[in-house]
């Protein structure tokens, strides 16, 4: 298992971008035997607010706000029990909406 950066654009705006890190298996699949999946940062109308990943359920990472403010806010991000690749598209799902972000890099941090 290697630590990667995965940064990925939003579809319908690619200048608003998310990424986070997370450790890959030599197939691109998430390893979530970890307490904290990995950590990252999404840009919302060019404000970046940071997160640390968990294991929310068997195909999906919560995100955990380092800002109190946003302590109450539930989000998800569809990275386990598949592969994470350039090209593929990710969904961050919050409360009200969804987002699809597209992997654009995938870098190994090791």
């Amino acid at each position: 298992m290697s630590e990667n950066r995965v940064t990925a654009s939003f579809i319908d705006d690619p200048l608003s971008k998310i990424w986070f890190t997370i450790h890959l298996d030599e197939h691109g699949f998430a390893d979530i035997d970890r307490d904290i999946i990995g950590r990252g940062s999404v840009d919302w109308g060019g404000v970046w607010h940071d997160f640390s990943l968990y294991e929310y359920d068997e195909k999906r990472a919560g995100l955990d706000w380092l800002n109190p403010e946003y302590s109450e806010f539930k989000a998800t991000l569809d990275v386990f029990d598949r592969r994470l690749a350039i090209g593929e598209v990710v969904i961050y799902i919050d409360d009200t909406e969804r987002y699809a972000y597209r992997i654009e890099k995938v870098e190994c941090m090791d």
